[in-house]
């Protein structure tokens, strides 16, 4: 009989993953090239990541700190690029630009130096944490402040800053207190739970 943790981590986040590429699919009309393309190879790159670890971990019982390190530099990279391709003023451009070359340049010094290969890069993903959430506040406040849209609510952007800003706001607890939660089997599994809730709200 298969935990709740190991039906997540196997077979549910892998369908939910196929049904939001389907979506996409479906809706790509709908999206400028750069950020199509984005997000289709971010999405299939989780789905293969996510499939991968699922089986290393509930078939053959094997870490997946190491995929997911990827998961932890892909990820924001993506999100980074996107809000990129949106951005209208060219000051805030060539921050995006130098704020993407400098957490890459963090990335691979954790990835090299610091926390290593072989466990997770908890610091790499607070940072990520942090500079989306910065990035979703200013998308957002586009919406509510500067008033450039008259049906927020309708537009694409508004909600993937919404869903990035929760996903992100409600990991960063969790990626503080990572050492300590970490240390204890079943409460990895409890962590990757919830994790894997918040990715999908």
């Amino acid at each position: 009989m298969h935990s709740i943790y190991e039906i997540l981590l196997l077979v549910l986040l892998p369908l939910l993953m196929i049904a939001t590429i389907t979506a996409l699919q479906l809706n790509k009309w709908k999206f400028s090239g750069c950020v199509y393309w984005v997000l289709l190879i971010y999405l299939l790159a989780n789905l293969c990541v996510e499939t991968i670890a699922g089986i290393r971990n509930v078939i053959f019982g094997l870490g997946t700190d190491v995929l997911y390190n990827a998961s932890v530099i892909y990820e924001p990279t993506a999100f980074i690029l996107i809000f990129l391709a949106w951005e209208k003023s060219e000051q805030w451009r060539k921050r995006i630009g130098w704020t993407l070359v400098c957490f890459l340049g963090f990335a691979a010094a954790n990835l090299l130096f610091m926390q290593g290969a072989g466990k997770l890069n908890s610091y790499t993903y607070m940072l990520a944490c942090v500079v989306l959430m910065i990035l979703c506040y200013r998308q957002l406040s586009t919406f509510v402040v500067g008033n450039l849209v008259s049906e927020p609510f309708r537009q694409f952007v508004f909600w993937f800053s919404v869903g990035v800003l929760f996903c992100y706001l409600g990991n960063l607890p969790f990626l503080a207190f990572y050492g300590i939660l970490s240390k204890g089997d079943q409460v990895r599994e409890i962590f990757t739970v919830i994790s894997i809730a918040v990715n999908a709200l």
